[in-house]
């Protein structure tokens, strides 16, 4: 069992999310103020477009368009 003093251990959760309104995303999360941990980019495994950023809890958000996008 870990020390709750210690502070936070690991990379705690990724949430991703899925849209078809991808660069409508982007413009979103931008005007949010939202920390961008990574810009927009096409995702060679996936085939997709991905941005991911660090939501106002703390929480990393990976938001992608559809598998196989580009």
């Amino acid at each position: 069992m870990g020390r709750p003093d210690a502070g936070p251990v690991g990379n705690g959760a990724i949430l991703w999310f899925e849209t078809g309104a991808f660069a409508a995303a982007v413009e979103r999360v931008r005007a949010s103020g939202c920390a961008v941990l990574e810009e927009p980019h096409v995702n060679p495994l996936a085939n997709h477009r991905e941005v991911w950023v660090r939501d106002p809890d703390g929480y990393v958000v990976v938001i992608a368009s559809a598998y196989g996008d580009v």
